[in-house]
């Protein structure tokens, strides 16, 4: 169905560290940029030479510093031009508390040439958090924290969380599925899909080429979305 890119730093003293170690620092430093290119064009060489990966989407997280920034689409459009139309950039809600009207014309400009977008870390202990009118995206990806909470709740929340998205014209992905009981407690609902450890750990490419080429992938829950979008 999809994956997501992951940057993995192979670290001397520490091993290979995930970017939660590290990128809230990078998002912050003039590292940012490099970076993010880095990601993107390993994204079009890796996964865009693989034949039986020519019909995922392929989900990048990009900061709104860099989203927003001026050259940002030019560049993605010269770096990965026949990769667009599988390209799911995806943006946390937290940094969407800030945007300007700039951020929603370059989602507007980036759609027209395939680009779809996801709201990120919905996480549903944050009341903090409300939808903002004027935004739109393909799909919302609920926060791994709803499998923390006890059945009852989970199944509230999820039902509050799933019509949200739905309203907004979006699929839900749960995220954090790591066990059977998180599959099914997902299948039980309307969610379209599920994301984690329980349908595959992180992949290399070339592991992922196999994996694909065995019939591995995620389970649909329900498919909703519109590829013309």
């Amino acid at each position: 169905m999809g994956v997501e890119a992951l940057l993995r730093w192979n670290n001397a003293k520490f091993g290979a560290l995930g970017p939660g170690n590290y990128m809230p620092y990078v998002e912050q430093s003039s590292l940012i940029g490099p970076i993010t290119r880095f990601v993107l064009g390993k994204v079009a060489e890796e996964v865009g030479q693989l034949a039986t990966a020519e019909s995922l989407y392929v989900g990048v997280n990009v900061p709104f510093s860099q989203l927003s920034h001026p050259e940002f689409v030019a560049d993605l459009s010269v770096m990965i031009p026949r990769f667009l139309r599988r390209l799911v950039l995806e943006i946390s809600h937290h940094e969407l508390r800030d945007a300007t009207p700039n951020l929603s014309r370059v989602i507007a400009t980036l759609r027209k040439t395939g680009v779809r977008f996801a709201l990120s870390g919905l996480n549903p202990n944050d009341g903090a958090w409300r939808w903002r009118d004027g935004w739109s995206f393909e799909m919302v990806k609920l926060d791994r924290a709803i499998f923390h909470l006890d059945p009852y709740e989970r199944s509230r929340v999820l039902e509050t969380m799933i019509t949200l998205a739905h309203d907004h014209h979006a699929v839900l992905v749960g995220e954090g599925v790591e066990t059977a009981a998180h599959h099914d407690a997902l299948l039980a609902t309307w969610a379209e899909l599920g994301q984690g450890f329980y349908y595959s750990r992180a992949l290399s490419v070339g592991r992922l080429e196999s994996f694909l080429a065995t019939g591995g992938g995620a389970t649909i829950l329900k498919w909703r979305i519109k590829k013309d979008r």
